[in-house]
């Protein structure tokens, strides 16, 4: 894998990492009632959904725009080896 694929999954994982303990930081110090405690769970994993989603499109391009480019250098890398194994032929 890629540079790029391995920082991309990282991001995601951190991001959901922190997600996470902040939201579990902020129940466990914020005294609320049970009605405003769920409504923060419900925009909270909202918006960690969202946030996910953005960075899994993100790693999903760039591990795409990898993948695309390691094609290229194997067709390129194959076709120089075909090319120079011709013209041994015809010598």
């Amino acid at each position: 894998m890629s540079k790029a694929g391995k920082f991309a999954i990282g991001a995601i994982i951190g991001a959901g990492i922190g997600a996470v303990g902040g939201f579990v930081a902020g129940i466990l110090t914020a005294p609320k009632t049970g009605d405003e405690t769920r409504k923060d769970i419900k925009k909270s994993s909202s918006e960690t959904f969202d946030k996910v989603e953005k960075e899994t499109r993100k790693a999903t391009k760039e591990v795409v725009k990898a993948g695309k480019k390691i094609v290229k250098d194997v067709e390129k890398a194959f076709s120089d080896k075909t090319d120079s194994v011709a013209e041994d032929k015809k010598k």
